[in-house]
């Protein structure tokens, strides 16, 4: 199985999981947004995903992205309360490793309008997941990246499909 088929795999059965544990009922922000205590740079158009493990590599001695993605997926997924869009991305540090101190920023960006942009925490290598109830597969094609609490840049964008 290729990689790409096996992050959508993850993510479709990630997404079966938590549908399941909330019974189908309520909106898919019941579903997959974090409590409110949680809530960071949240709004209607811009919520949180699950929250991986912690991290902010060392920068790489040559300029280069310390951390490489790969298995990008976006999938429009029809719910009870309407289509929203979920996405997928598998990173690796490849120089560095994570501060487990550290957020970093998961930066997914539509075709057209502004990015939203997701604290989270990482560790050396995992795969991220969140949906985005507001978007529609029209709003494509999308790409990602990740950045530093600062803005900079850690990875070279990758394509979302």
């Amino acid at each position: 199985m290729n990689t790409r088929l096996a992050g959508y795999c993850a993510a479709v059965s990630l997404l079966s999981a938590v549908l399941l544990a909330a019974g189908c009922s309520g909106s898919i922000e019941d579903v997959v947004a974090p409590p409110a205590a949680d809530k960071a740079e949240d709004t209607a158009d811009n919520p949180r995903p699950p929250q991986p493990t912690a991290a902010k590599p060392q920068a790489a001695p040559t300029g280069q992205p310390s951390i490489r993605l790969s298995a990008g997926v976006a999938l429009a997924q029809t719910l009870p309360a309407g289509t929203a869009m979920g996405f997928s991305v598998d990173y690796e540090f490849t120089e560095g490793q994570p501060n487990p101190t550290s957020q970093y920023v998961w930066v997914i960006e539509p075709g057209k309008g502004p990015p939203v942009k997701f604290m989270v925490r990482l560790s050396s290598k995992d795969n991220l997941l969140t949906f985005v109830p507001k978007w529609r597969p029209e709003n494509g094609p999308f790409q990602t990246h990740l950045e530093d609490a600062r803005g900079n840049r850690l990875s070279d964008s990758l394509p979302l499909r």
